[in-house]
This record gives C-alpha cells, sequence and structure tokens, in this order.
C-alpha cells in the first residue's frame, strides 16, 4: 500500500566516519543524489511508518517480527509500489507488518543482524 501523505526525511551513514547522520542541515544534490557537504555517505528514506514500539523506521533498517511461532529478522528497502521487507516473498508490504515489527538495528550498524537476515 502506498502512502500518499507521509512525511519526506532522510538520514545518512558516513561511509568513513562509520556513524549515522540525523537529516538537520543535510542537504541532497538534485543532480546527484548525493550530500553536497559529505562526501562518502549512504542515504536513506524515512518509509513514513513507526514499528509497534512507534520507533520510525527507515530504509536499511532490520526489524525483527514473530510469525507462525518464528521469528525473522530481515532488512528495509524499496519495492514494487513501496516499502517491503526484503527476502521474506509472501510477507513482504512492510505496511501490513508495521504493527507487529521492531527495529532492531540497522544493517550499517548492525553488520551480524544483516548476515542472519
Amino acid at each position: 500500500m502506498a502512502q500518499k501523505d507521509r512525511e519526506i526525511k532522510f538520514r545518512a551513514w558516513d561511509t568513513q566516519a562509520k556513524c549515522m547522520l540525523g537529516g538537520g542541515g543535510m542537504q541532497i544534490n538534485a543532480t546527484t543524489g548525493g550530500l553536497d557537504h559529505i562526501p562518502s555517505v549512504v542515504v536513506m528514506q524515512f518509509t513514513g511508518l513507526q514499528d509497534k514500539n512507534g520507533v520510525e523506521i527507515y530504509e536499511g533498517d532490520m526489524v525483527k517480527f514473530l510469525y507462525s511461532r518464528k521469528e525473522y529478522t530481515l532488512p528495509v528497502g524499496w519495492g514494487t509500489d513501496g516499502w517491503w521487507v526484503k527476502g521474506f516473498g509472501w510477507f513482504k508490504e512492510l505496511y501490513w507488518a508495521k504493527d507487529r515489527c521492531e527495529v532492531i538495528g540497522n544493517i550499517y550498524e548492525s553488520k551480524e543482524l544483516a548476515q542472519r537476515g
């Protein structure tokens, strides 16, 4: 389900400093899609959704959820028609899972989670 009215926000992972940058003061270059004042960053967009604890869900986040008594930990990304939980063929659309999932890290700061997913 695509969302029409959502806040457009970004955060970024600084690949050199190995830290997450918030959205304040970041200026995205319309031509390159990168940040003008930071040379090596990966930009992640806010999905417009929150997990079951009210935590904002961003592209690249790792979410944990239970389904049929099994726990899944999978990354969030952009798919056809919206935000999806990647790698879980029949439970993909994040909008459907948002009330059941919990953000537990992201693919940059939690490499061990990304390898599990």
